[in-house]
């Protein structure tokens, strides 16, 4: 059977992946400071400790990395993607046959009004936060193309679901049942591609069960894009 290290297995998208791929595959998680009873293997430590995955991962295994979500500190939020991806990229070298999964965010493209984006199109982030990721995803291209490394990257768009507490969506839910108004940025007006958590669960096991050898970019996303003032 093959294993799973899953990092970042504690979020909102990692509890939903580990619930779908538990009686498929042997799953491992690092865990830093949240304290979760996953019902799975797991090791304590910090990915953003030189050489943490060393001992962690075997060859043949397949690293599924959710960890660098913003969570409104942006300095951690720097350093866990670079710092810990590139933690994660060295201690993968070290073995046989690994395959790395990286889940990024369509953000990289920026702004498309007319169609949807596609893998092919150049990359426009806007934000401080779709900067951070394509630089992010220009390391793990690096030592893929350097080392000959198998791997994929995922760009989510925004995801929505039970228990998503965040974004418009779980705000908008959240205001309804506690009867406040919401707010909203730049009046509502831009636009935004929505996937339901089940639907992007479904897309990355896929990529798990068939990933290629080589670099490749998947984008896992609804193909249609609503503006907050539309979803409201």
């Amino acid at each position: 059977m093959k294993e799973i290290v899953l990092l970042g297995s504690s979020g909102f998208i990692g509890r939903h992946l580990t619930s779908k791929i538990m009686p498929k595959f042997q799953i491992k998680s690092l865990q830093h400071k949240s304290k979760i009873d996953l019902k799975h293997k797991i090791f304590s430590g910090n990915i953003l400790e030189s050489g943490i995955l060393d001992k962690k991962i075997h060859d043949d295994a397949i690293i599924v990395n959710l960890i660098g979500q913003y969570n409104g500190d942006f300095t951690n939020f720097i350093d866990v993607n670079f710092k810990g991806g590139l933690n994660i990229l060295n201690s993968a070298i070290l073995k046989k046959n690994i395959k790395l999964i990286l889940i990024s965010s369509i953000d990289v493209y920026g702004e498309s009004l007319k169609i949807p984006s596609t893998e092919n199109d150049e990359l426009n982030p806007i934000t401080l936060y779709g900067v951070i990721k394509s630089l992010t995803e220009k390391l793990y291209e690096n030592f893929a193309r350097i080392y000959g490394l198998d791997i994929t990257i995922i760009r989510l768009s925004h995801v929505y679901g039970k228990d998503k507490k965040s974004g418009i969506i779980g705000n908008l839910i959240k205001s309804l049942f506690e009867k406040n108004s919401i707010s909203i940025n730049h009046n509502g007006k831009q636009y935004r591609d929505f996937i339901h958590i089940d639907d992007a669960v479904d897309g990355i096991v896929r990529i798990i069960q068939k990933q290629k050898k080589g670099f490749h970019i998947v984008n896992i996303c609804s193909g249609k894009k609503y503006t907050p003032l539309k979803i409201i």
